[in-house]
This record gives structure tokens, C-alpha cells and sequence, in this order.
């Protein structure tokens, strides 16, 4: 396929990179994120599931391209609630084993 040229595998603490790359106004075809499992962190004040967080967060930013991805990982006993979104749409959740791995797609920033 020769994507090697055309890819770029960034490894990295999911929140301060994701916020590294808002910062440097990166965007991003696709995002696979793995979260630590059943891990919760203040949202607004408010108790959510870090994969939560990592969902708002790309929905408000413009990390993703329009029709990119997000891939986000979770422990499919404590999946992530539906929370409102603005960019992007939940296109498909398939749980393997005990992991939930959901498919999110952004569209336009509004």
C-alpha cells in the first residue's frame, strides 16, 4: 500500500496531547484513542468516564477533519454514556471480548 509516506503514528499521553495538538492547530484524518478503562475525571464539574472526556474533547475541537475519525476504546461493562455532540456522530460501537471499541465520524465544525 506504501502509506508509510502518508501516515504518522503519534504515541503519546492522550489529554496533554490532545491538547498540545489543538494548540498547534493539527488535524487529523483519524484518532484512536485507548483510555485507561473505567477511569473517571471532572468534566464541568462533573464525574465522567476518561473515554467521556476524550469524546467531548475532540467533538469541541478541530482536531478531526470533517469526515474524519475517532476510534475510542472502553471496558464494555462501563461504556460510555450518549452524551449531546456537536461534530460527531457515533457510527458504530462493536464489543470484542470485555473492550467496547466505538467509531465516531466528525462533520462540520459549527
Amino acid at each position: 500500500l506504501k502509506v508509510e509516506e502518508d501516515c504518522q503514528v503519534l504515541c503519546g499521553q492522550l489529554i496533554p496531547s490532545l491538547k498540545l495538538f489543538e494548540r498547534q492547530n493539527k488535524q487529523y484524518d483519524l484518532i484512536y484513542a485507548d483510555p485507561p478503562y473505567h477511569t473517571s475525571m471532572d468534566l464541568a464539574g462533573q464525574a465522567c468516564l476518561y473515554s467521556e472526556y476524550v469524546i467531548q474533547w475532540v467533538d469541541n475541537s478541530h482536531l478531526l477533519i470533517p469526515g474524519g475519525t475517532l476510534f475510542i476504546e472502553e471496558d464494555a461493562r462501563h461504556p460510555p454514556k450518549m452524551l449531546p455532540l456537536q461534530t460527531l456522530i457515533l457510527k458504530d460501537s462493536r464489543k470484542f471480548g470485555r473492550s467496547l471499541l466505538q467509531r465516531y465520524e466528525a462533520t462540520k465544525i459549527t
